[in-house]
């Protein structure tokens, strides 16, 4: 079983959405902290294995309170994890892009990285709400979350000097 820290910001509700569907599915089979950016302590950090990383797009990148939260994971020098990101957004080419971001960070701290390029939730409106099956979308990707935790996990056995409970 993995400890996972589910993160999110959210200005309006739709980045929370998607981070609560994403953390009921994963609840069934591993130890799920579902909060806010803002919240999480050094000490959660530590004893992750698996960071899920939600952020609606600000000004074409990570909101502010997820920008500092990445920065906390490098300065905790967090290493070999497994990371998984996704954003809200709007469905236009010039929408901005978090996930990139997010991905390159975890990529510095050598994180497994899941879906290198993330995955994107889509909102009517920049207020919202969520767009028509995204949250069916958001319990999809919880399920290949599992399977990739679990996978990992697997591999991880047969690895050595690699564990998921560093």
């Amino acid at each position: 079983m993995a400890n996972v820290l589910n993160v999110y910001d959210s200005f309006y509700g739709n980045t929370k959405e998607v981070a609560l569907s994403i953390g009921r599915t994963l609840s069934e089979k591993h130890t799920v902290i579902t909060m806010e950016a803002a919240g999480v302590t050094d000490d959660l950090i530590i004893k992750a294995d698996v960071f899920i990383i939600g952020s609606p797009i600000h000004y074409w990148r990570p909101s502010q309170k997820i920008a500092v939260l990445l920065l906390r994971l490098q300065r905790n020098r967090v290493r070999g994890r497994i990371g998984i990101c996704y954003d809200t957004r709007l469905e236009k080419m010039m929408a901005g892009n978090a996930v990139s971001k997010i991905a390159r960070v975890f990529s510095s701290l050598h994180f497994i990285t899941m879906l290198g390029k993330g995955e994107y939730f889509f909102v009517e409106t920049s207020k919202g709400p969520l767009k028509l099956g995204e949250v069916s979308k958001a319990e999809r990707f919880a399920d290949r979350i599992l399977s990739f935790i679990e996978g990992a996990a697997k591999d991880a056995t047969q690895a050595p000097g690699f564990s998921l409970h560093a």
